[in-house]
C-alpha cells in the first residue's frame, strides 16, 4: 500500500514540477523521498529500541507521545518497573493464588 502512495505522490511531484522539461530535477525529487523515507524509519528504529531496552530489563514502557504518563508512574524516559503479579491476571498466569 505505501508502495502506491508513494508513486502517486512523486507522480503528481513529477508533473509539478513539469520533469519532461527538466529532467534535472528528477534527482532532486528522489532524493527528497528517500530523505523522508529514511527519517521516518529512523524514528520508528528509535522507539523500537526503546521497547526492546524495556522488554530486556523486565520494566514497562511508554514514548513521549503518551499523555500523561508521569503521572502514571513513568520516569523521565518513559521506563516505569514491570510486577508480574500485578499484572497476572492480564496475562493469564494467575500469580496471586
Amino acid at each position: 500500500m505505501s508502495s502506491v502512495v508513494a508513486a502517486l505522490i512523486i507522480g503528481a511531484l513529477f508533473k509539478r514540477f513539469d520533469v519532461v522539461a527538466n529532467p534535472a530535477i528528477i534527482g532532486k525529487i528522489l532524493a527528497l523521498i528517500g530523505g523522508i523515507a529514511y527519517t521516518g524509519s529512523a524514528v520508528a528504529f528509535y522507539l523500537a529500541g526503546k521497547y526492546y531496552i524495556a522488554f530486556k530489563r523486565n520494566l514497562k514502557y511508554r514514548s513521549i507521545f503518551t499523555f500523561n504518563r508521569k503521572s502514571r508512574g513513568y520516569d523521565s524516559k518513559g521506563f516505569k518497573p514491570f510486577d508480574p503479579k500485578v499484572h497476572s491476571d492480564e496475562l493469564g498466569l494467575n500469580l496471586n493464588k
